[in-house]
C-alpha cells in the first residue's frame, strides 16, 4: 500500500520571522509514515536549508500557477498551509484538487473555506473545524523536555530568527546604560541582518564588565531559557515555548500582527509592553526592574506552571488524524 501523500506550504522571510517554519518542523515528526513534499514560495523561502538538512524534499514556486501545477503533480491526499491569512479565492482553488485541507495562523476569510484552522495565538472559542488557544500551541520536542531545577543567573533575549526591527540591538542599547549582575544570554538567529552590529556591541558590554554571551546559529535555545530568570521577547510563537519552561517573560510585539496575539497579556505572565514603536526605553527597563524582583516573577511562574502547553502538538496532531479519517471515509462513499 503506497503511503499517504502530505503537501505543506510555509512561508519564511525576514520581516516574519522563521516561526512557521519551526511549527512545521515540529509537527512532521508526527507524519514521518507520509511521503512530504514542502513546497515554499522563492520570495519567502528563509529557513529552507532547515528542510533540506532534514532530508526533506523540497521544491519552490514563483507564482499560484507554478504552486497549483506542483500540486496536481504531487497529488497530495492532505495538504497542510502556514503561509497566515488566506483569499477565498485561494482556498476555494485548493478545495477543488480534492484534498483534505489544513491551515496554520489563518484569520482570513479563506480559513471559513478549509477542513481544519489551528490558531494557537488568538483567544476565540473554538468550533468543530476552527482551533484557539494555546492548547494548539506546537511546541518542539526540546521545550516539552522535563523541567529541571536549576539555579538561575542569567537572562535570555531572543526575537526569533530574523528580528527586523533591530529589537534585540536596541536592548542591548539599554543594558549599556544599565549593568545588571546577572549574565545575559542573547539569541542570534540565521536571519539578523545586524549580526556583526551586536557582536561589536557585545564585544564593548564586555570590556565593561558585563557577563553576556552571543549565542549565535543555535536551534536548541530551551537550555538558555532554563536557567534564566525570565525571558524578553517578542509576541509571537516564541512565548509558547518560553513559557512551557515556566519562566516569566517580557514581551515586546514586532509588529502590529504581533499586538494581535493574546497568550501574554490573557495569562499575565510577565510585562506585554506592547508594540515596539509605542514603547520607551524607560518603560523597557521599568519592567526589567520589576521582573528582577523575586516575588514578582514567582507569582508570574506559579500562573505559568497551571499552563499546559507540552501535549499541544498531540493534541493538533490527533485532530487532524480524525478529521481526516472522517472526510476520507465520507469521500468514499
Amino acid at each position: 500500500m503506497k503511503p499517504r501523500r502530505t503537501l505543506i506550504n510555509v512561508i519564511a522571510n525576514e520581516k516574519i520571522g522563521l516561526g512557521h517554519v519551526y511549527n512545521i518542523l515540529t509537527i512532521l515528526p508526527y507524519f514521518s509514515k507520509d511521503e512530504i513534499l514542502i513546497v515554499m514560495n522563492k520570495e519567502n523561502s528563509l529557513g529552507k536549508n532547515k528542510f533540506q538538512n532534514k532530508g526533506l524534499k523540497i521544491k519552490s514556486f514563483k507564482n499560484e500557477n507554478e504552486l497549483f501545477d506542483i500540486i496536481k503533480k504531487f497529488d497530495p491526499h492532505i495538504i497542510m498551509n502556514d503561509t497566515l491569512d488566506t483569499k477565498i479565492r485561494f482556498s476555494k482553488k485548493l478545495q477543488k484538487t480534492n484534498c483534505f485541507i489544513v491551515n496554520f495562523e489563518d484569520m482570513g476569510p479563506g480559513s471559513n473555506y478549509v477542513n481544519l484552522v489551528f490558531n494557537p495565538i488568538y483567544n476565540q472559542k473554538s468550533t468543530t473545524t476552527k482551533f484557539f488557544g494555546e492548547k494548539y500551541a506546537c511546541v518542539r520536542e526540546e521545550f516539552r523536555n522535563k523541567i529541571t531545577k536549576l539555579n538561575k543567573k542569567s537572562i535570555v533575549i531572543t526575537f526569533g530568527g530574523a528580528d527586523p526591527k533591530k529589537i534585540s540591538l536596541r536592548l542591548l542599547k539599554i543594558f549599556q546604560i544599565y549593568k545588571p549582575e546577572y549574565k545575559i544570554y542573547v539569541i542570534i538567529g540565521n536571519g539578523f541582518s545586524h549580526k556583526n552590529q551586536i557582536l561589536k556591541i557585545i564585544k564593548k558590554l564586555k570590556q565593561n564588565n558585563l557577563e553576556i554571551e552571543a549565542v549565535v546559529k543555535t536551534d536548541r535555545i530551551s537550555k538558555y531559557i532554563d536557567k534564566s530568570m525570565f525571558a524578553i521577547t517578542a509576541n509571537g510563537r516564541t512565548v509558547f515555548e518560553v513559557a512551557a519552561r515556566n519562566v516569566p517573560i517580557i514581551s515586546i510585539s514586532a509588529n502590529q500582527r504581533e499586538e494581535t496575539h493574546e497568550f501574554s497579556k490573557n495569562k499575565k505572565i510577565g510585562y506585554h509592553l506592547g508594540l515596539h514603536s509605542k514603547v520607551s526605553n524607560e518603560k523597557i527597563l521599568e519592567s526589567i526592574k520589576k521582573m528582577e524582583i523575586f516575588k514578582n516573577r514567582n507569582k508570574f511562574e506559579k500562573r505559568l506552571q497551571k499552563i499546559k502547553i507540552q501535549n499541544s502538538v498531540d493534541n493538533v496532531k490527533n485532530l487532524i488524524e480524525k478529521h481526516y479519517k472522517k472526510w476520507s471515509q465520507s469521500m468514499s462513499n
